[in-house]
C-alpha cells in the first residue's frame, strides 16, 4: 500500500513538472488606482506588438499573454510605464495614479528588474528630462556629464540584484543612450545654444557605432539601437553620389538589402522607411517594387500594398482632394474651389514641426518671387483646435505671406488623409483645373523648384 501511494505521488509530481515546463503564457494583472479610461495599452519596442486590456470599473485587471521576454512599454492615460516581461513569470502591478512618492509597485519573480526601470526613468527625469539645458553645456562639460550619468546608472544596474541576462542586456542599452547623446550633440547644440557654425572638436568622441549592426536581441530591446543602425545607414545614404530627394529612400533600401543579414532587422528597416518614404517620393512605382521584392514580411507587404493604392488615387492627373471652408487667418473660409483657374502650391505644415518652420522664408521667397504669375501659395496648418491662437501667433510673428488655413481636423482631416499625409512638411502641386501636378511637389528650399516652376508657368 506504501509502495502504491509512493508510485502515485512521483506520477503526480512528474505531471506538475511536465505541466510547469510547458507553460508558455504568463499572467499580467494588478490594480490601477484613480483611472478614468477603460483601456490601457501594452506595447514592445518598436510598436510591433500591441495590446489593449480593458479595465474594471474598480480598476482591476488581468490579462494572459503569449509573448516573447523583453521589453514593453504600458501606456495609461498618456504616462507610459517602461516594463520588463518574461515569458511565463506572472507579473502584478498596483499602480496610484494619484501618489507622487511611490506611485508604483511590482510582484513578481522579476520585482526587481521592473523596479529598476522606475528607478532608472526618475534619475533620467530628473537629471537629463531638459534638452535645452544639456545641449547648451560646453563640450567639456557635455562630456562630463554624459560619462557621469552612465556611470551612475550602471552602478544602479549592478547594484540592483538583477537577473544575469537582464543584466546584461541592460548594461548594454545604457551603452547605446550613451552613444544617441554624443551624436546628437553637434547639431543639438547648433539648435539649442543658437550657433549654427558650431563644430565639436578634433577630440570629441564620434563614429560610436557599434561593429555589431545585426544583434537582434538588441534590436528587440533597445530603441536606442534602432535608432543607431537607422542612422547609420541614412549617413551611408548621404555619401552616394547624386542621392536627390527623389532616389534617396530608394538607396536607402539598397544599402539595408546589403547590409542588414538578419531578416527581421532587415524586415523591419525596410518598413520603417518605406511607410513614410513611399507618401514622398516621387518614384512610387519603383519605390513599391523594390520594396515588394526586398521584404519577407507578409504583414508588412499587405500594410505598403494598402498605402501603394491609396496612392495611386492621387497620381499625377487624377482629380485633387478637396478642403472645403477651412479657416483663413482673417477668420473668413477658404476652398481649394475658390482658387480653380490658379496653380496651387500647398504647403501642409504646424506649428510645433522644426523641418516646416525651416521652410518658410523659402515659402516667402517664392511667393514673392511667382506674386504675379498664376499661381496660389496655400499653407493649411494642423495643428489641434486647441492651438489655433499659437498658429495666430505664428503666422502674425514669421509674416507668413500666402493663403494662412487652418485644417479642420488636424491630421484625421478628409484633405490629409485623402493625400495620405504621414509626417509634414508636405508640399503639393494642383493645376488651373484641380487635377493633381505633384502629390509630394519639392520643398521651397530645394534649388530645383524655381526651375521647375518657371517651365510650368511660362
Amino acid at each position: 500500500m506504501k509502495k502504491t501511494y509512493l508510485i502515485i505521488i512521483a506520477i503526480l509530481a512528474m505531471v506538475a513538472c511536465e505541466k510547469e515546463k510547458s507553460k508558455d503564457y504568463l499572467i499580467f494583472s494588478g490594480t490601477i488606482k484613480n483611472l478614468e479610461i477603460e483601456n490601457i495599452d501594452l506595447l514592445n519596442v518598436g510598436n510591433s506588438f500591441k495590446k489593449t486590456i480593458k479595465v474594471n470599473a474598480d480598476g482591476m485587471f488581468s490579462d494572459t499573454l503569449k509573448i516573447e521576454s523583453g521589453y514593453y512599454s504600458l501606456a495609461i492615460d498618456k504616462k507610459n510605464i517602461e516594463l520588463y516581461l518574461n515569458k511565463i513569470e506572472d507579473l502584478q502591478i498596483v499602480y496610484n495614479l494619484r501618489d507622487t512618492l511611490s506611485p508604483i509597485n511590482f510582484v513578481g519573480k522579476f520585482e526587481n528588474e521592473n523596479n529598476y526601470l522606475l528607478k532608472k526613468f526618475q534619475f533620467l527625469k530628473n537629471n537629463y528630462g531638459d534638452n535645452n539645458e544639456l545641449y547648451t553645456l560646453e563640450e567639456k562639460e557635455f562630456l562630463k556629464k554624459i560619462n557621469l550619468k552612465e556611470s551612475h546608472l550602471k552602478e544602479l544596474a549592478n547594484t540592483s540584484y538583477l537577473d544575469g541576462s537582464f543584466l546584461n542586456q541592460e548594461l548594454r542599452n545604457l551603452h547605446y543612450k550613451t552613444i544617441i547623446y554624443l551624436d546628437n550633440y553637434e547639431s543639438f547644440h547648433r539648435y539649442f545654444a543658437k550657433n549654427k557654425d558650431f563644430v565639436v572638436s578634433d577630440s570629441f568622441p564620434l563614429n560610436n557605432t557599434p561593429s555589431d549592426l545585426n544583434n537582434i536581441d538588441d534590436f528587440n530591446n533597445s530603441l536606442d539601437y534602432r535608432k543607431i543602425i537607422q542612422t547609420y545607414y541614412h549617413k551611408k545614404v548621404t555619401e552616394q553620389p547624386n542621392v536627390n530627394d527623389d532616389v534617396y529612400n530608394i538607396v536607402y533600401m539598397d544599402l539595408v538589402n546589403e547590409g542588414a543579414t538578419n531578416p527581421i532587422i532587415k524586415n523591419q528597416l525596410l518598413f520603417d522607411n518605406t511607410k513614410y518614404g513611399i507618401t514622398f517620393t516621387t518614384e512610387t512605382e519603383t519605390f513599391y517594387k523594390k520594396f515588394m521584392a526586398s521584404s519577407t514580411n507578409e504583414k508588412h507587404k499587405v500594410e505598403i500594398t494598402k498605402t501603394y493604392n491609396i496612392l495611386q488615387k492621387t497620381a499625377k492627373g487624377k482629380n485633387s482632394p478637396k478642403f472645403i471652408n477651412y479657416e483663413n487667418y482673417n477668420g473668413e473660409k477658404t476652398s481649394l474651389d475658390d482658387l480653380k483657374g490658379k496653380y496651387v502650391y500647398v504647403d501642409v505644415w504646424a506649428t510645433w514641426c522644426g523641418p516646416c518652420k525651416k521652410e518658410i522664408p523659402f515659402l516667402k521667397e517664392l511667393e514673392k518671387q511667382y506674386h504675379d504669375k498664376n499661381i496660389a501659395f496655400v499653407s493649411i496648418s494642423i495643428d489641434k483646435a486647441k492651438d489655433i491662437d499659437k498658429w495666430k501667433k505664428m503666422v502674425k510673428d514669421k509674416e507668413m505671406t500666402g493663403v494662412q488655413l487652418f485644417a479642420d481636423n488636424d491630421w484625421k482631416s478628409d484633405f490629409v488623409k485623402d493625400y495620405n499625409i504621414v509626417g509634414i512638411p508636405r508640399f503639393i502641386l494642383i493645376d488651373p483645373n484641380s487635377k493633381i501636378v505633384s502629390a509630394s511637389a519639392l520643398r521651397p528650399s530645394n534649388p530645383d523648384t524655381r526651375a521647375y516652376l518657371d517651365e510650368l508657368l511660362k
